[in-house]
């Protein structure tokens, strides 16, 4: 039976404001504790792992590209500065 992380860490007593670091097998865990009350921002620091596969787009339609010159746009009017008033 797996165990979840806040389910092994209910027996252990954290301290406000430390941060704990260990080595889990080959991989390296920290744990910050933040003080009870301050908002959470996650956003910072964190790098999340994708956690599904997504499906290849399926191709809808395919066009056939031929080689041709492209018209030139339009001249724009630039007004004189006497012109506007």
């Amino acid at each position: 039976m797996s165990m979840t992380l806040d389910q092994a860490l209910l027996g252990v007593e954290l301290e406000s404001g430390r941060t704990y670091r260990c080595r889990v097998g080959s991989v390296r865990v920290e744990l910050r504790v933040f003080p009870a009350g301050e908002p959470l921002d996650l956003t910072a620091d964190t790098m999340l792992d994708p956690w599904t596969d997504l499906p290849r787009p399926q191709p809808v339609k395919r066009g056939h590209v031929r080689q041709g010159v492209l018209p030139l746009p339009d001249v724009p009017i630039i007004p004189l500065e006497d012109d506007q008033e």
